[in-house]
């Protein structure tokens, strides 16, 4: 694959170059410090990858994808801890590295990469990701993919999330279930900044459509969708803390 680097800071750029050149196998094709600079490279390369700085100069990375129309290559986006970016890059299912970048996640997010070139799939994720970055605030919806494509599902539609092996399944305010191969784990990671709860190691619950806790039988809540929650006697507390700090 042919790939462009975005980055300001010469040294972080010229060791992402050499562990590219090194470790992953791809030509880069040119660097770039800034989005102007990036844009009129992305057009005169062509590239199959951008390895795309978020904090840069005058304008984000962020900025760069939202000036390329179509965006017709892949994009990892490269950055230094910050909550909302990688809530918002994972609720979109965009792939990024934390500096100082490691080897292995270098080599895993280049064989995404790979694996998703020419797919439709990361366009939609961009073009979901640019829409929650211009709204200015964490994402109300999150894209999933289903086997088919990508299931586009507002926040507050899911009632709870239970877990099903390797697999999670979500269930709407519509009546609606979803099969998803995500573990319950990662659902709890990308949903607990909005307020859900896990309840028991199985059962990941929205405080908005619970109707109430039964302490009998050692405790289980009741959902708007008439089910009953088990909770956990180790999770009751998480439980109680969630819903005081939802309640406030």
């Amino acid at each position: 694959m042919k790939a462009v680097i975005v980055e300001d800071e010469a040294n972080a750029r010229d060791l992402l170059r050499h562990l590219c050149e090194k470790y992953c196998d791809l030509e880069i094709a040119g660097t770039a410090e800034t989005v102007d600079e990036a844009e009129i490279l992305i057009l005169d390369t062509k590239p199959d990858l951008v390895f795309l700085d978020i904090s840069l100069p005058v304008h984000s990375g962020f900025e760069l994808v939202k000036r390329m129309d179509p965006v017709d290559f892949q994009v990892v986006f490269v950055t230094a801890y910050d909550a909302y970016a990688l809530q918002a890059i994972k609720a979109s299912a965009v792939d990024y590295l934390l500096k100082p970048v490691a080897i292995s996640e270098l080599k895993k997010a280049v064989e995404k990469a790979r694996n998703q070139l020419n797919q439709r799939e990361q366009l939609d994720n961009l073009e979901n990701l640019i829409h929650q970055l211009q709204a200015g605030a964490p994402s109300k919806k999150i894209s999933i993919p289903d086997g088919k494509g990508m299931l586009y599902i507002e926040i507050t539609d899911i009632i709870r999330c239970k877990a099903n092996g390797r697999y999670t399944e979500l269930f709407l305010e519509t009546g609606q279930k979803h099969l998803i191969t995500r573990n319950l784990g990662e659902f709890e990671q990308l949903l607990t900044p909005y307020g859900f709860i896990r309840v028991h190691h199985s059962h990941l619950i929205n405080p908005s459509h619970l109707l109430s806790f039964d302490k009998s039988d050692g405790g289980f809540i009741k959902m708007k969708d008439g089910s009953e929650v088990e909770v956990s006697r180790r999770k009751r507390d998480d439980l109680f803390r969630g819903l005081k700090n939802y309640l406030v």
